[in-house]
């Protein structure tokens, strides 16, 4: 608010009549209470950005290296980045014979070949998908159904492996592949030495 103070000194003009000086003081008080409330406001009503992340189920214990896992792909990362891939079980007796065992030089071959290996969860994932569009369900039902789908001995387990000098980026461009095609199940693992002196000697 303005305030108007008269000044005591004076002063007389030529013709005799005396003027008074006066001085204007605002008073700045409301204006920052305004401040504060706005501020306040916006805080209080603003959405903050969540980071997104991805979480990773590792298991508990030590790991069986004699389990064989049924269906199972596995990728491979080198320390200079280059991916490479096999599907079954990895021959520890010859490695060079490894089923399937070849190079995915770039993003685009990744892309095709984790669409090939997981048609079949891609294809039962969109029926389902479409059943609920005309048939809708409660979420609970219609997750059970996702869920049995994932367990389905049919579909793929990605083992994803990396050097201990790999790339971190080049690890986290197979797991954004893998869940942009809608891989159902993928496991984060150890490489084996053999393995290891495989894909280091390419």
């Amino acid at each position: 608010m303005a305030e108007i103070s008269t000044n005591g000194n004076s002063r007389g003009n030529r013709a005799g009549a005396v003027v008074k000086r006066h001085t204007l003081r605002l008073d700045m008080t409301p204006m920052v209470d305004l401040a504060f409330l706005l501020l306040t406001f916006f805080v209080l009503s603003a959405t903050f950005s969540k980071p997104k992340g991805m979480n990773l189920d590792y298991p508990d214990g030590k790991p069986d290296s004699s389990r064989v896992i049924k269906n199972g792909i596995t990728f491979l990362l080198n320390k200079t980045g280059k991916l490479y891939s096999y599907v079954g079980e990895f021959n520890y007796e010859n490695p060079r014979l490894t089923k399937g065992f070849d190079e995915l030089a770039t993003s685009r071959h990744l892309a095709q070949f984790i669409e090939t290996k997981n048609e079949i969860a891609i294809d039962a994932l969109a029926r389902l998908k479409r059943s609920q569009q005309l048939n809708p369900q409660p979420d609970s039902v219609y997750r059970q159904k996702q869920k049995a789908i994932y367990k389905s001995e049919e579909i793929p387990t990605f083992l994803i492996k990396a050097d201990g000098q790999a790339d971190y980026s080049a690890l986290v461009n197979v797991l954004n592949e893998l869940n942009r095609h809608g891989a159902a199940k993928y496991v984060v693992c150890d490489m084996s030495k053999q393995e290891a002196e495989l894909v280091n000697n390419q």
